[in-house]
């Protein structure tokens, strides 16, 4: 989490961005071995204009997502004294290890349902998905 603390505070996203792919354990196992300078500038060619727009903005929510994510380490016991019924989406285009992930969060809280979306991925309801994660979350709460 420092490097990536460091390159946003620098002014430096991509940098940024480029720590989280390779801390985050979610990117193929080649990644974590390209060298820095190769990873930041593949991610310029390949993030720009529109989709770069959307993302920028994001990376320091995703610190402090991830950030809460660490401190709760050891700790996913304690959340089945959640007595609150909660929705869990999933987009049917998400890894394995992420479906895997969420399935374990339901089985943990007592009162959990997992639906999972498909046609969409891992990232949250924008563009497309909106209404349709719209529609999921509504009916929940209603």
């Amino acid at each position: 989490m420092a490097p990536y603390r460091e390159r946003l505070t620098a002014g430096d996203p991509y940098g940024a961005f480029v720590h989280f792919i390779r801390g985050s354990g979610g990117a193929p196992a080649f990644v974590s071995k390209l060298p820095f300078w190769y990873l930041r500038l593949a991610l310029r060619v390949g993030f720009r204009e529109e989709s770069w727009l959307r993302m920028r903005p994001l990376l320091e929510a995703n610190l402090a997502e991830h950030k809460q994510i660490a401190a709760q380490q050891g700790r996913f016991a304690a959340f089945s004294a959640v007595t609150a019924s909660v929705l869990l989406l999933c987009g049917g285009r998400s890894s394995d290890a992420s479906r895997q992930e969420f399935a374990a969060v339901r089985d943990t809280l007592p009162h959990a349902t997992l639906e999972t979306l498909d046609g969409l991925d891992h990232f949250g309801p924008e563009g497309k998905s909106a209404s349709v994660v719209a529609e999921r979350a509504l009916a929940f709460l209603l």
